[in-house]
C-alpha cells in the first residue's frame, strides 16, 4: 500500500516498483484479472472502516482516489505485462 501512496503522490521512487507490480500481476505471470481490483479495494476500505474508529466516508473516498491511479496502471498491463 505504501507503494500506491507514493505513486499517488507522483514520487519517482515508485516508478520501477510499479512497473514490476504491473508485470507480476499480468495475465502471463500471476493472472490477476482486472475485475478483481474492485473487490480488493472494497475489502480494504471495509476493513479499514471496521478497524479505525476515526474512519469517515470521506476518508474512504480519498483512499479510493489514491489507489485508483495505481490500479488503473496495473490493469492496463494485464494483457501484455
Amino acid at each position: 500500500m505504501s507503494l500506491m501512496f507514493a505513486d499517488a503522490e507522483g514520487k519517482k521512487v515508485a516508478q520501477s516498483p510499479m512497473e514490476h507490480l504491473r508485470h507480476s500481476h499480468s495475465k502471463g505471470v500471476h493472472d490477476i484479472e482486472p475485475w478483481m481490483y474492485a473487490h480488493w479495494t472494497d475489502s480494504l476500505i471495509q476493513t479499514v472502516s471496521e478497524c479505525d474508529p476515526r474512519f469517515t466516508e470521506q476518508l474512504g473516498k480519498e483512499w479510493r482516489l489514491c489507489f485508483n491511479r495505481a490500479i488503473e496502471f496495473i490493469k492496463r498491463g494485464y494483457e501484455h505485462g
